[in-house]
Parts: C-alpha cells; sequence; structure tokens
C-alpha cells in the first residue's frame, strides 16, 4: 500500500478516535454528577468504540511493520528474478483522486510464481520487471523491485482504457499473449499454458 494511502488511513482512524474518546469521559462524568442512566449506556457506547478504533489502529501498525520488514528482508536478502507483465487490469479503486491498477504477470525462472501488483503506476503488457522473492516460500506475493512510477513514465503509459467483455475480451487477451511470444518475452510452452487459463476463464 502505498505510504499516502496509509498517512490518510492513519488520519481518518486517529480523527474518529480524537471525538469519540473524549465523549466517552465526558458521558461519564456526566453520569458520575446525575446519575442519569442514558449518560452511562452512551459513555459505555462512546468506550466501546474507542476500544475498537484503537484495536483497528494497533492491527493496521501491525500489519503494516510486519509488510515494511517482509520487503526490506526481500529488498535485502531475496533472490531475483524477471517477471514479465501479460496483463494491466483497472481494479476501480482510487487513492487520491488516482485509479489503481492491477498487474498480471509470470516469473518464468521460477515455476508456478505469478505477480501480482497493485499499483497506481501501470506498464504495459511486455515490460519486464525486476522481481525479488523468498526461496524458501515460492508461491509467497514476489516484491517488485522496480520504480514502477519512473517506468511508467518512461514509457508514457496512460490510462488502461476498460476491459472488454465476454467473447471480445478472451480475442483481445489471446492477442496480447501471441504478441508476448511473438517478441520473445513469453516461451512456447509459456504461452500455450497461458491460451489455456484465459480459454478456462481463469
Amino acid at each position: 500500500m502505498p505510504k499516502g494511502a496509509r498517512i490518510w488511513i492513519g488520519l481518518s482512524v486517529g480523527l474518529q478516535l480524537i471525538w469519540s474518546l473524549p465523549l466517552a469521559v465526558f458521558m461519564y462524568i456526566l453520569w458520575t454528577n446525575d446519575a442519569e442512566t442514558a449518560g452511562l449506556t452512551l459513555s459505555i457506547v462512546f468506550g466501546t468504540l474507542s476500544l475498537v478504533i484503537v484495536v483497528a489502529l494497533v492491527w493496521m501498525i501491525t500489519a503494516w511493520r510486519r509488510t515494511d520488514a517482509r520487503e526490506r528482508a526481500l529488498r535485502e536478502n531475496g533472490l531475483r528474478a524477471e517477471a514479465v507483465v501479460t496483463d494491466v487490469v483497472p481494479t476501480g479503486v482510487r487513492i487520491n483522486d488516482r485509479l489503481m491498477y492491477r498487474l498480471v504477470g509470470h516469473v518464468a525462472e521460477v515455476p508456478g510464481m505469478e505477480l501480482k501488483h497493485s499499483t497506481m503506476w501501470p506498464v504495459p503488457p511486455g515490460t519486464r520487471l525486476t522481481i525479488a522473492y523468498d526461496p524458501a516460500r515460492p508461491g509467497s506475493k514476489p516484491l517488485v523491485l522496480d520504480d514502477l512510477k519512473s517506468v511508467a513514465a518512461r514509457m508514457r503509459m496512460g490510462p488502461v482504457p476498460p476491459l472488454p467483455t465476454g467473447a471480445d475480451a478472451v480475442i483481445q487477451r489471446l492477442t496480447q499473449l501471441d504478441q508476448l511470444r511473438q517478441s520473445g518475452a513469453i516461451s512456447d510452452e509459456e504461452f500455450e499454458r497461458l491460451k489455456a487459463d484465459v480459454i478456462d476463464g481463469r
């Protein structure tokens, strides 16, 4: 997840905590002074909400720290390989008014490994990216080492148009794969495997 998105999420959760916790304390003070059940009830409600927000914030920070530690370990110790982007899919999600894309690709050097990476910076199919992966867990998600913003700018990749559906989508996908095969980006065996995936709807 981009750091900018993390900041916005953290601020949003923090703002919820800023108003809910003082409100819970205020309602508790009202209850102790007036002994009204409504004040106690509202104090419990807002106190519980504050606790949930704190737990969510701690969980998010812990998850982000684990992700950062994993990425740092892969950058320092992971094995390098080359991934070829075979598809670029708009996700429909926007962060700071920028559309997110999912890059899909394969890693010929590591059997069974697939590239699935979300980014604001799409690159065209056929782009070769350097990745790092954990050899002890070849099925785990690889880390893209290239600066996609720079790569996308260098290739002048514009917005990806909406994907066609039905038979048109299959034809377009097979055409892209054939172009990758002809350019040497993927082998004949990889082409046949990916073609079977497209025909099977995977």
